[in-house]
Formats: structure tokens, sequence, C-alpha cells
């Protein structure tokens, strides 16, 4: 979430509009949903913590690109809408993750607990951005070490022990046996 924050506030330094009226961040936001959205859907097929190493890794990348993108409108709107596709594909990742991770009696907490990490981290990186532009440093720099955040993210997640995935939907056609009811007898 970190990386969505300072890619926005780059994307906002970066603000302009096309002659049909989206602007590059529009572009970001649109791409944010298809990002979650395919993600979810090759979540079903292959294994999640992997998916979202990937579009980490990708995210990250894009973000640096982000930075050191020329001054044009189009090839800025194409980067931030592949930032907004890997940035927002990673966060939907991580969600599906927690639910993973966390046994059922701390999984509420667990989830909100690393969300709203997430979302501190949000908040902070772009006045961390803000610092560090008024700092003198140019938008290459700024883009590449705003993107570590989340390459680190990335190989912490590469190291996490997890429940196998259940990735194939045919574990949801198989028929499993009653549950046992104790305590119940049955009339015949």
């Amino acid at each position: 979430m970190a990386m969505q924050g300072a890619m926005r506030s780059i994307s906002n330094r970066l603000r302009g509009h096309t002659a049909r009226g989206i602007n590059v961040g529009d572009a970001e936001r649109i791409f944010s949903i298809l990002g979650g959205a395919v993600l979810g859907l090759l979540g079903l097929r292959f294994g999640m913590k992997p998916l979202t190493i990937g579009v980490m890794i990708i995210g990250t990348a894009m973000v640096m690109i982000l930075g050191h993108t020329p001054a044009d409108l189009q090839r800025l709107s194409l980067i931030c809408a592949c930032c907004g596709f890997f940035t927002n594909a990673a966060i939907v990742g991580m969600y599906a993750l927690f639910a993973q991770a966390y046994p059922t009696h701390v999984r509420a907490f667990g989830t909100g607990f690393a969300i709203g990490t997430g979302r501190g981290g949000s908040v902070l990186a772009p006045i961390a951005a803000g610092f560090l532009f008024k700092a003198g440093y140019g938008l290459p720099a700024v883009a590449t070490t705003m993107a570590f955040g989340t390459l680190i993210a990335a190989a912490v997640l590469s190291l996490l022990k997890l429940k196998p995935d259940q990735t194939d939907v045919d574990w949801a056609k198989t028929p499993t046996a009653e549950p046992e009811l104790r305590g119940v007898t049955t009339a015949s």
C-alpha cells in the first residue's frame, strides 16, 4: 500500500489531461480494478503466494520505470496504468494470503493489523516522497527509493511458510464426508 501511495503522489506531480478528459490518475485507478480482478482469477488456478510475489516485483519495476519516464502524457498514462494494475494486484494477493496465513481464532486481528499497517505506510509514503523532493532528489531517485519497500516485502513474503494453496477449483465439487453430529440420534 505504501508503494501505491507513493506512486499516486508521483503521478499527481505529473498529472495532465488528455483531450478526452481522462487523466494519468484515472488510468491508474481503472487498471487498479483490473489488476485485482485478474489476480483473483489467476489465483483460482495458480498459487497465490508466487502470483503475489510476481506482481510485487513487476510493480516495483513499473514504479521505477515511472520515475524515469519522460514527461509524455501517453507514456505516463500507460506506465501509471501498469503501475496501478500490478500494485493493486499485489494488495489483493496480500489480502488472500492473510486469510491463509492466520489461524481462524486470530484471523480478524491479524488481517486488521496488517491492513492497518499498510494504510499507515500509504499515509507516510507521500510525506516521505515530499521530503525527498524537497531535499533536492529528482523523480527517478524518489520513485526508486519508494519502490524498494515493495521489493523488500516480496523478499520477506518469499520466506513465509504457508499452508498449501487449494488452487484447483475442482476441490469445491469434490463431495466430502458428512459431518459427525455428536449427541444427535436418528430415528429410524
